[in-house]
């Protein structure tokens, strides 16, 4: 179990399992994200910067290769802006950062309401925008957080698995708030949102 040699062999194959098909096959896109998640998977195990960047350009292939209208579209985009944060992650480059929003952004806008992973497409949005706050100190992308994380709070049922951790994503943008303006009723927000995420039956112990 965890053999590396196992995870080089998934590449091998679906590198050839990519090549020898057409670029108009349907499934096309779905086998670049698939050798796209195990580049990543490769890059978390041993560092190496080639396998991040061979999953953030299969990916792209991915999200180029799917119209607007495919319903894998938002998790194509999603998955691509991932990739591009774990890369500024590592370089620090703003220019990912950047391109982590932008694809992001444009997963939220192609994911309907009723979709089960909108909320965590919101989630990662408001992440990615606290990130660039803290970065750039600009107060509209630590706005821009709030708002996509309260989208996805609201969202999310309150006996979900994942409900606590959106909760607490939410709470530490409005922390963030709190030491910028020095608002009582941020730290007060945040307060309230740390003891609703302790609330429901299920969900991570440390939250």
């Amino acid at each position: 179990m965890g053999e590396l040699s196992d995870l080089e062999d998934a590449i091998l194959n679906q590198r050839d399992a990519v090549e020898i098909t057409p670029h108009g096959h349907p499934h096309k896109p779905g086998l670049l994200n698939n050798l796209e998640s195990s580049f990543l998977t490769c890059f978390k195990h041993l560092g190496r910067l080639s396998d991040l960047e061979d999953a953030i350009s299969k990916q792209r292939d991915a999200v180029e290769l799917t119209s607007h209208s495919h319903s894998d579209k938002p998790s194509h985009l999603n998955n691509l802006g991932i990739s591009f944060f774990v890369h500024f992650q590592c370089l620090g480059q703003l220019s990912d950062l950047k391109d982590t929003i932008s694809n992001q952004r444009d997963a939220v806008e192609l994911t309907l309401h009723s979709y089960p992973d909108k909320p965590s497409c919101l989630n990662n949005l408001g992440i990615s925008f606290l990130t660039c706050f803290k970065c750039l100190g600009q107060l509209s992308d630590l706005e821009d957080a709030i708002s996509s994380q309260q989208d996805g709070v609201d969202l999310t049922l309150y006996d979900h698995p994942r409900k606590p951790l959106f909760l607490s994503s939410l709470n530490n943008s409005f922390q963030a708030r709190f030491e910028c303006l020095r608002e009582p009723s941020d730290i007060e927000q945040a307060i309230c949102l740390y003891s609703y995420a302790a609330s429901p039956p299920i969900g991570p112990v440390s939250v």
